[in-house]
């Protein structure tokens, strides 16, 4: 009986914290053209976004709350909305077209849909490298 209940709340407590955003850490999705799109999400709603070729040690480099502006890089920078620490919304913008998002954590990976009137809707898989 107590293995059965030291059982259950090791399951219990993996169960909650299963489907949360790892927040200071960063995500990656390789994109079809040869590149990798990094996403951080920061506890206090800051979300920072890159595509590039660039190594992973460079790239760690723009994820800094101060990294706006560096030479040579696009970084979509938001504040977003989250929910239990399971969810995140926000929109990313980029040449006056807005890109609704909406992450959803689960373990190490992050699904993020994005939707947009060019783009429509599309969904991509994150996991974390850090």
């Amino acid at each position: 009986m107590r293995t059965l209940l030291t059982t259950f709340a090791f399951l219990l407590i993996s169960a909650l914290s299963f489907g949360q955003i790892e927040f200071d850490k960063i995500y990656a999705s390789p994109s079809e053209d040869g590149a990798t799109q990094y996403l951080r999400i920061y506890e206090d709603g800051l979300v920072l976004m890159v595509a590039t070729k660039d190594d992973i040690s460079q790239v760690k480099e723009y994820f800094t709350k101060e990294s706006e502006g560096k030479t040579g890089v696009v970084l979509y920078k938001s504040q977003s909305k989250i929910k239990e620490g399971k969810k995140a919304s926000f929109v990313l913008e980029n040449d006056g077209n807005k890109i609704n998002c909406i992450a959803q954590g689960m373990g190490t990976t992050l699904t993020l849909v994005m939707m947009s009137p060019t783009m429509g809707k599309q969904q991509k898989d994150f996991k974390v490298i850090e």
